[in-house]
């Protein structure tokens, strides 16, 4: 029996699809380390990674709307020169925050493509046009709403030459494709070169693989969308390795003697003030990551924020806060024992920052669990472990 693709094409006409494709269980779409597929009109989840999956009912209709959506765009790109005899285009690889990358399946295979990044000719090779074309064609072809975050690479391709851009995901719904796409797909990251195996695609994995092995923890996580999967309960993932939370810590107050304690700030040597300081510490960065997460704030915003977090809390640490004391055992005494504890601290890095840089990979870990359908009761066990063990050093009683 045949089947027709939903969406009539350009000319108005009813398109066969000569093998259609087959979607996966809804549930796929939930774990991060699992392909999940979409066709036209099939159900999907409300969400996936915290971001509504509506469609994109009120998408710009002409040439000015589309533009009007890339005009604020920050990030800088090279000069795209076109080689002559090929027509300009753009496209977009679209990240997810579970490590994930959106692919479209061309309809009955068109160009020679089973599986592709969405791109598209454009008329005109100014940025404001590339830009708005990407996103456009993005749109049209897998339903979703993107919002662009970088430059990738410049591909020449038989006919064309197309600039591709990195980007992310704030809305559309992919089962409301185009007719250019019968089929949408989330691929996690390692199988991407076997799903994306079309000689033109190769130079944009590579540079994308490029791309995301140059990003630290803290900028995959926030500006890319690349993030690191939640550490095993129990332990406290470093960057480089793990280190494990003694068991049975007992987080009473340091009793070590203080000279003298400022009456007008609050003594970082008192269990209750640690407890409170690490507890708003960890609510500031999972609050402004999961704005990130929800497409309520862009990367470019939320990276310098969290940033900014990990400072004032580092100074605060460090004896440099107008609002706390710190105890005789922190401040520089700790360099050495941080040195130890944090594999990615270097010598000349600040403790406090050092410090504070480490829970903070943490804290966005415990967010992606939840992103990624993990049990907030399993959640909030492993993030009261991870506070936990920040509040004892900082209380020197596992330094």
């Amino acid at each position: 029996m045949p089947t027709y693709h939903p969406q009539k094409d350009e000319h108005g006409h009813v398109l066969e699809l000569n093998k259609p494709s087959t979607p996966t269980s809804l549930d796929s779409w939930l774990h991060s380390k699992r392909l999940a597929t979409v066709v036209p009109n099939s159900p999907m989840p409300e969400s996936v990674n915290r971001v509504a999956v509506t469609a994109w009912n009120d998408a710009p209709t002409a040439e000015a709307g589309w533009n009007a959506l890339v005009a604020d765009c920050t990030f800088s790109e090279p000069q795209f020169d076109v080689p002559p005899g090929k027509k300009a285009a753009s496209g977009v690889v679209v990240l997810e925050p579970d490590g994930r990358v959106w692919l479209v399946s061309p309809s009955n295979q068109f160009g020679g493509y089973t599986n592709t990044f969405p791109k598209g000719t454009v008329t005109g090779a100014d940025s404001l046009r590339l830009r708005a074309n990407a996103i456009r064609e993005a749109h049209e072809e897998s339903g979703l709403k993107v919002e662009l975050t970088g430059f990738l690479v410049d591909v020449a391709r038989s006919v064309s030459f197309t600039r591709y851009y990195i980007g992310r995901r704030v809305g559309g719904c992919p089962s409301a494709m185009g007719w250019e796409a019968q089929a949408v797909h989330l691929v996690p990251g390692p199988l991407l070169q076997t799903v994306a195996t079309h000689k033109n695609d190769a130079p944009i994995l590579a540079t994308l693989n490029a791309h995301v092995a140059s990003q630290g923890p803290i900028e995959a996580a926030v500006r890319d969308g690349r993030h690191p999967q939640p550490a095993a309960a129990g332990s406290v993932q470093a960057p480089d390795q793990c280190i494990q939370a003694p068991a049975g810590t007992n987080m009473q107050p340091h009793l070590a003697p203080v000279a003298s304690v400022d009456p007008g700030k609050l003594y970082l040597g008192d269990a209750t003030t640690v407890h409170t300081f690490v507890s708003s510490f960890a609510h500031e960065v999972m609050e402004a990551y999961d704005a990130f997460l929800q497409g309520r704030s862009p990367g470019a915003l939320v990276q310098p924020k969290i940033e900014g977090v990990i400072r004032n809390y580092g100074d605060a640490l460090m004896g440099r806060d107008q609002h706390y004391q710190i105890a005789p055992w922190q401040g520089e005494r700790l360099r050495g024992k941080f040195l130890a504890a944090l594999p990615a601290m270097k010598g000349d890095d600040d403790p406090g920052e050092a410090f504070f840089k480490h829970y903070a990979l943490q804290c966005i870990k415990g967010s992606q669990a939840l992103a990624n359908a993990l049990p907030e009761n399993e959640a909030g066990q492993h993030l009261a472990e991870i506070l936990d063990d920040a509040r004892g050093r900082i209380l020197g009683v596992l330094l």
